[in-house]
């Protein structure tokens, strides 16, 4: 027998779907420790039907589901598929060339074993790898100190294993079947024979009662066929009085509809009564309206006549004033005439002033033209005398009132050179005034 591959999902250090294919030869499985090597051989006896959670490695059976770390949650369910090759036909042509079996784990404590992706039991499992050295008691799988254990093993235990290894063990296993289902048919047989003569003592009693049944059922014929008479002659007169009664229905209703039809004319009169009673009320309310408008108007023409008598006082005191403004008027337009001329005389005064205004400021701006023309000769003089002076000073610049000439020299020496320089007359041959002195020392 011969592995194709394995499959496992969420299974201990497996969260994801891994897929390990097995070639023919020997295959081996190196790593470090803690790489998981040997979950993989802990996954082969766990979906062949190991039930053993210390074989496992574990105190639970959900120990072998996925539990999570840091950075990843913890697996719903552990899923294991094995493929085995069945070419030889060792384990039956129904299955084919390939066998999958599979075995799935979820957290709530429920499994399934499939065979082909077909639920089965775990029997069935068990069963199917019989003779083949990976039964319940098989030695494909040999973990560490599995060898010594066999060694130092009784004699029983190691039959079973010499058994398992020549393919008894699946006919000593359908035997110890045989005989389990043989030993139940025994028992169930013997039990049958306890309650057949546990029955026995009863049969009499329960054919008296048997008797006693059918003289019942007899006389319940006959009471059903008298119930039945009697209810049929109570329905006889339950009809008599139905139509008895339908008749005094028909009559009330007839009666009904008599006095619905008395009711709705004298309604329909009522109506009309209260509909002439409205009018009337209308007709009085209009009256009533009409006289208090003419009350009104009463009040408002005699009003009027008031408010006419009083406008006619106030005007004839007005026309009085209004004879009286129009003298006051007369007179104030007198006033306004002579103050008039007074204004008009006085308007010609001012006019002559601002003509004599305008004469001056003409003279003026004639004046400030011959300043001008004056202003410039001036300047022209002085542009000439800066000429001069440039040329008898040898082109050197000339101080300024107020100026340091030498800044770089003592004060001292800068005293001396300017008595020097002052002795000299500065002026043009046209200037007769004199050259004044600076008083500053």
């Amino acid at each position: 027998m011969f592995f194709k591959s394995l499959e496992l999902q969420g299974f201990k250090s497996f969260p994801d779907r891994v897929k390990l294919e097995f070639e023919q030869g020997l295959t081996a499985v190196v790593g470090p420790n803690g790489s998981g090597k040997s979950n993989i051989g802990d996954a082969i006896r766990w979906v062949l039907g190991e039930q053993s959670t210390k074989l496992l490695r574990g105190n639970r059976m959900e120990d072998v589901i996925f539990s999570g770390t840091k950075r990843r949650k913890p697996s719903g369910f552990a899923a294991v598929t094995i493929q085995l090759d069945n070419q030889t036909g060792l384990f039956g042509e129904s299955y084919g060339e390939t066998i999958a079996i599979t075995r799935k784990l979820y957290r709530s404590g429920e499994s399934a074993y499939q065979i082909n992706r077909k639920a089965v039991r775990l029997k069935d499992v068990q069963e199917l790898l019989m003779a083949t050295g990976m039964g319940r008691d098989g030695y494909a799988i040999i973990g560490q100190g599995r060898i010594a254990e066999i060694v130092s093993a009784r004699s029983t235990d190691r039959r079973e294993l010499f058994e398992e290894a020549t393919g008894v063990s699946k006919f000593r296993y359908k035997r110890e079947e045989a005989e389990r289902n043989l030993q139940a048919a025994q028992e169930n047989l013997v039990r049958l024979q306890d309650i057949a003569a546990t029955l026995e003592g009863r049969v009499e009693p329960l054919r008296q009662q048997a008797e006693v049944a059918k003289q019942f059922l007899k006389l319940s014929e006959q009471q059903k066929k008298l119930e039945l008479s009697l209810w049929m002659q109570q329905l006889t007169g339950l009809d008599q009085e139905k139509a008895a009664l339908r008749d005094t229905l028909l009559q009330a209703r007839g009666n009904e509809q008599n006095a619905a039809l008395d009711l709705k004319q004298a309604d329909a009169l009522l109506q009309e009564q209260y509909r002439e009673m409205q009018q009337t009320t209308v007709r009085i309310q209009n009256l009533r309206e009409s006289v208090q408008q003419a009350e009104e108007t009463a009040a408002q023409t005699q009003a009027d006549l008031a408010v006419c008598a009083n406008e006619q006082q106030h005007n004839e005191q007005r026309l009085i004033q209004v004879a009286q403004q129009q003298k006051d008027a007369a007179a104030a337009e007198q006033t306004a005439t002579e103050q008039l001329q007074t204004q008009q005389a006085a308007i010609q005064t001012l006019q002559e002033q601002k003509a004599a205004a305008i004469k001056a400021c003409q003279e003026q701006e004639q004046l400030q033209k011959e300043l001008a023309k004056q202003l410039t000769a001036a300047a022209a003089v002085v542009k000439e005398a800066e000429t001069k002076l440039r040329t008898s000073y040898g082109n050197q610049t000339i101080p300024l009132q107020g100026q340091n000439p030498l800044p770089h020299k003592s004060k001292r020496y800068r005293h001396r050179r300017f008595r020097r320089l002052h002795r000299q007359p500065l002026c043009s041959s046209n200037c007769r005034q004199p050259l004044k002195r600076n008083s500053r020392r």
